[in-house]
């Protein structure tokens, strides 16, 4: 299998997508009338993150290296709907002290 092919199959398989067609109901609502261009830049995002998932990868640093044909505009775009379907950045700012925590996750003072 191709080096790039092999990246994005396993990088869509561990965003919890399935590689070459669309997953989610949100997916085909939205880019089902684009399917093949939004599958390469989905690939090209989920490649990015898949390059250290354990680190946040936000949208510039996403499309800084981005040399396709598409717009940045569109990889901009399916970035955020990756980021907020949870397939990219998963659990990653979960326990970062730097991130302020809801105060309905502390526990209550019984006393």
């Amino acid at each position: 299998m191709h080096d790039v092919a092999r990246v994005s199959f396993e990088a869509t398989v561990a965003s919890g997508l399935k590689p070459g067609i669309l997953t989610l109901a949100s997916e085909k609502k939205k880019y089902g009338g684009n399917r093949a261009r939004y599958l390469k830049a989905r690939d090209y995002v989920l490649r990015v993150w898949y390059r250290n998932p354990t680190v946040y990868l936000s949208k510039a640093a996403c499309v800084s290296s981005y040399d396709g044909e598409d717009d940045v505009e569109f990889v901009e775009q399916v970035y955020d709907f990756l980021h907020q379907q949870g397939c990219i950045n998963i659990g990653i700012l979960k326990n970062d002290p730097l991130i302020p925590v809801a105060v309905s996750q502390f526990p209550r003072d019984e006393s």
